[in-house]
């Protein structure tokens, strides 16, 4: 349309408007197809609405009464109508075309710009704006009166065949077709390391195709198949992809041949139980095939792969990649812009399914040193990696709750999305996931029992606002056993004042009923995570970010999507989550966390930290933490003399020497510290008394560890992220965040390997022990 609006406008300033032509016009002087289904005519007498929205429609209809020709709504195919809106400067005709919902019965879907906005953007609600195309068109469906195209000057109407709203039209064969196809397209899987052997042939076949020697690249890819994949049926002739026009090229794309136009066919199986749709089988030559439109080379993609691992955004890589690309090619050969943007939003796909279907393992690029026992782990959220949540649902309390959905489980329903965007181009059902079925992103070797307790945040204790009262105070009554919850609306008056005065709440003139709610309102801020000595952000209408655990050497080792505001929950889930969870947590809310997990689950916190709440010692009130205390068991092991007393029970139990029972005991009995960060602790300073207990300086030993590990961390995933995901949606985010979690710490691995094997010296070689550690062992043969 752009093209169309500027080309006019040279026309008009060449004063030659009369010869002014476009595509759009010569479609329709020469469409050779059957006039419109019929002209609708809206109801306003019988169509229920409020009065402010039909008098928005009579506006509307005035309008287009006053202009010649001109149609409220019109139906031009079984599934596509046009309606009459507002002009605006994005839409000067005010015609848009809205297309009926495949999957929603009575739904309708509009194309305009302006109907995409939302009127009220919450945090976890968008309402939607009302669409007066869609309004139209509901309202010509009252009394299903149309006027036949055959003879628009009579007056007569007849009777829709529907007596309802067109519903949604489901061919069971197409389902078929589909559901098939992507049942067979899933069983394609990529190595993560491509064969050097592959690679090579498709230098080699690419430059003998350029010089015109050699085994070139086919001018036709089709399969080779003669019977179906997945039910043994005589496969039917060979045809065009469906959907797809027999004028309309398909490309090959490689770096001497870029633009190549070639034939692409497919076969379907002959089964009506099966109908699955086979490929061409090109990734034996090194390409890649997106929708049976283009077929890429390997070597390409894997570019986009390193760009992708340094944080550019994919989408300007593709754009970039496919400018360069036609400076090889001659101008003739170099599709449209058209076909170009076509192209580059193939690519995107393509690219993430590339990605999705390469087969790679979390366990792979667990942190070489710390292996499946993270000593020390810091703990960090991130809101301004987040996405936009409109396929996010929140289930309320009155809706059936889902179970969460396992990893690898989760992975594959993602997989199976973007492999159906590059074999069909477009996904058949709206993605949407619910907000307690969001699993940890945690290697399998590191996972004990996965947690998200999401759902079990309220934002109304999330917002800027603290309850009355101190927190910490209420859990020192709790956890020295001198007030139970459970039983508070059983305590005399007297007693429930005490308890209040003791947590910093004004008792004076208030009744015992105000001061339980008051307490259970202090108690619930605990249970959800919320904390008064640190303060969480979240951008409007998006997620609330990612929580990230990572090891001292910087390796993610648990991640959570957030999808309300960031709270200690997050961190708590992260760490219940781990199979072993870390001797030192490190976090910008240490109070805050024992308080929670202790409120949560009292017999873990128990197990962990004992009557300590993670402190050096047992924190009391009105009594200041010892300084200068020995705490050996925290030093991290390239600090450890070796000796006895200064190495914790875990680590001697990884040593191959000490894998006993006995040390497993010890090692599952040892104490665990919550600690404060430095930087949080000196700029932020805790509200209570009680958190001075967390500091980590108390001990002698903290110089041994870096507590900003994180903070760095999230600055060096801010720097590669946040230029591509501001703008993403949730499929995309998850994605992309699973990748670029995966590709940091396979880039720490991959330094800590080399700094290790610069060290080996003959007959030695560096390997992962059960516990996925390195560990140098001699070769016998070279000894």
């Amino acid at each position: 349309l752009e093209e169309c609006q500027i080309a006019r406008s040279v026309q008009h300033n060449s004063s030659r408007l009369a010869e002014f032509s476009c595509r759009h016009i010569d479609e329709v002087k020469f469409c050779d197809k059957s006039p419109p289904v019929a002209i609708l005519k809206p109801d306003l007498d019988n169509f229920v609405c409020s009065e402010t929205l039909r008098n928005s429609i009579q506006d509307v209809l005035n309008v287009a009464g006053s202009m010649p020709m001109a149609s409220a709504a019109v139906q031009v195919s079984d599934a596509m109508f046009c309606a009459f809106g507002p002009i605006t400067a994005s839409n000067p005709l005010g015609y848009c075309h809205v297309r009926k919902s495949a999957t929603e019965l009575n739904h309708f879907i509009c194309t305009g710009k302006d109907c995409r906005g939302f009127a009220a953007k919450g945090k976890q609600v968008r309402t939607k704006s009302m669409c007066m195309h869609i309004a139209i068109l509901h309202s010509c469906f009252v009394t299903n009166t149309l006027d036949t195209t055959g003879d628009t000057n009579n007056n007569a109407t007849f009777e829709a065949e529907s007596s309802t709203e067109p519903g949604p039209t489901v061919n069971s064969s197409e389902r078929t077709k589909r559901l098939s196809t992507l049942s067979l397209a899933e069983v394609k899987i990529l190595p993560y390391i491509l064969p050097h052997d592959l690679l090579q042939s498709v230098a080699k076949r690419d430059a003998c195709t350029l010089l015109g020697v050699g085994e070139i690249w086919p001018n036709s890819f089709i399969p080779d198949l003669e019977n179906c994949q997945l039910c043994g049926s005589v496969l039917g002739d060979t045809c065009i992809h469906p959907g797809q026009s027999q004028n309309n090229p398909c490309y090959l794309l490689t770096e001497l041949n870029p633009f190549k136009q070639v034939d692409i066919k497919v076969k379907f199986c002959s089964s009506r139980a099966c109908y699955a749709m086979h490929q061409a089988s090109v990734e034996k030559l090194g390409l890649f095939n997106i929708s049976d439109k283009v077929l890429v080379s390997l070597d390409i993609l894997l570019e986009f792969r390193e760009f992708f691992k340094m944080g550019h955004p994919i989408g300007n890589v593709i754009h970039a990649k496919l400018i360069t690309l036609t400076a090889k090619c001659e101008e003739s050969l170099v599709p449209s812009d058209g076909e170009m943007m076509y192209i580059e939003d193939l690519l995107y796909n393509g690219f993430y399914s590339f990605e999705m279907i390469t087969e790679r393992n979390l366990d792979d690029v667990v942190c070489g040193v710390c292996g499946v026992f993270p000593e020390i782990c810091l703990g960090d959220g991130n809101e301004k990696n987040c996405c936009t949540n409109r396929q996010i649902h929140y289930t309320k309390d009155n809706e059936n709750h889902k179970d969460m959905i396992p990893l690898q489980e989760f992975l594959s329903n993602l997989r199976r999305r973007w492999l159906e965007k590059t074999v069909f181009t477009r996904t058949n059902e709206k993605f949407t996931v619910a907000i307690e079925e969001l699993p940890p992103i945690i290697a399998p070797s590191l996972t004990g029992t996965a947690v998200n307790t999401e759902m079990k945040k309220k934002s109304v204790y999330l917002k800027p606002h603290q309850p009355t009262g101190d927190p910490a105070l209420l859990h020192k009554l709790i956890s020295d056993g001198k007030l139970d919850m459970s039983r508070i609306e059983q305590y005399d008056s007297k007693f429930i004042n005490d308890a209040a005065m003791a947590c910093g709440i004004p008792t004076s003139g208030k009744s015992k009923e105000y001061l339980c709610g008051t307490l259970h309102d202090l108690y619930g801020s605990i249970l959800v995570g919320n904390c008064p000595c640190h303060g969480f952000g979240k951008v409007p209408g998006h997620t609330g970010g990612f929580y990230h655990l990572l090891c001292r050497h910087g390796a993610t080792v648990a991640s959570k999507f957030l999808v309300l505001t960031e709270s200690v929950r997050d961190a708590a889930d992260l760490y219940m989550s781990l199979k072993h969870p870390p001797i030192v947590f490190i976090n910008d809310t240490p109070c805050g966390f024992v308080r929670h997990v202790e409120c949560r689950d009292p017999k873990a916190a128990e197990n962990l930290w004992g009557k300590k709440a993670g402190c050096f010692e047992k924190p009391a009130l009105g009594q200041k933490p010892k300084e200068n205390q020995n705490v050996p068991v925290i030093v991290p092991p390239e600090y450890s003399d070796g000796s006895t007393g200064s190495r914790q029970p875990s680590w001697e139990f990884l040593r191959a020497t000490a894998r006993s029972p006995n040390n497993l005991q010890q090692l599952q009995q040892s104490a665990h510290f919550v600690l404060g960060d430095r930087f949080h602790s000196s700029s932020q300073p805790h509200k209570s008394p009680l958190c001075q207990f967390h500091n980590i300086d108390l001990c002698i030993q903290a110089p041994t560890i870096k507590t900003s590990i994180q903070e760095s961390q999230n600055n060096r995933k801010n720097m590669r992220r946040l230029r591509s995901s501001c703008m993403q949606s949730f499929e995309v985010h998850i994605a992309y965040n699973f990748l670029m979690d995966y590709y940091q710490n396979e880039e720490i691995v991959r330094r800590q390997k080399k700094i290790i094997e610069r060290s080996l010296v003959n007959g030695e070689k560096l390997i992962r022990d059960s516990n996925l550690r390195f560990i140098i062992t001699r070769d016998d043969a070279c000894g």
